[in-house]
């Protein structure tokens, strides 16, 4: 299959975590319906506020969306994903930025991580473990793992698997 690589053509997604955002709209709905499938099944009790799409949803030059997931385990995931865009000429372009903050504690209340672009759009993500330090892709302390693609559903595959006792992918199994 040949595929036009052609720098001309405009692009319609992103490729973000392991999943290509195609609609922010979209990206959206999915994370709600994982946290609300979450509820459903009993795991957790999940709290969301959004998103709010300003000044509308299908003129968006703004999208703010925070999450809480209280896990049966004693588990917080605190998430909070939000989007940009310009007009440009009287019209929206389809570039957009995002800033994000994934944050993990444990039933004691310990911070397990932070994966956060400390609140700037267009920013990579960092990881920040149980203490302040920062560690960016090609660390060799994250052992492969890239915090800057990660997405919701990377995190939640992530805390996912450490509720059943596997190790973080910093911790030797990469993404």
């Amino acid at each position: 299959m040949d595929l036009n690589k052609s720098p001309s053509l405009a692009r319609a997604f992103v490729l973000v975590g392991t999943i290509v955002i195609q609609s922010v709209p979209q990206y959206l709905d999915e994370v709600q319906k994982i946290l609300l499938s979450l509820q459903h099944q009993g795991l957790a009790e999940i709290e969301i506020d959004g998103p709010h799409w300003l000044p509308f949803k299908d003129d968006w030059l703004i999208v703010t969306f925070r999450s809480t997931a209280k896990f049966s385990t004693g588990h917080l995931l605190d998430i909070s994903e939000n989007f940009s865009r310009r007009e440009s000429w009287g019209r929206l372009g389809s570039e957009w930025k995002r800033k994000r903050a994934y944050y993990c504690g444990d039933s004691e209340g310990r911070r397990l991580f932070l994966i956060d672009s400390h609140g700037k759009f267009g920013e990579p993500c960092h990881l920040q473990p149980d203490d302040d330090t920062r560690l960016f892709d090609g660390d060799a302390r994250l052992n492969g793992f890239c915090p800057s693609t990660v997405d919701f559903i990377d995190i939640y595959k992530i805390v996912m698997d450490n509720i059943e006792d596997k190790p973080f992918p910093w911790n030797g199994n990469p993404l």
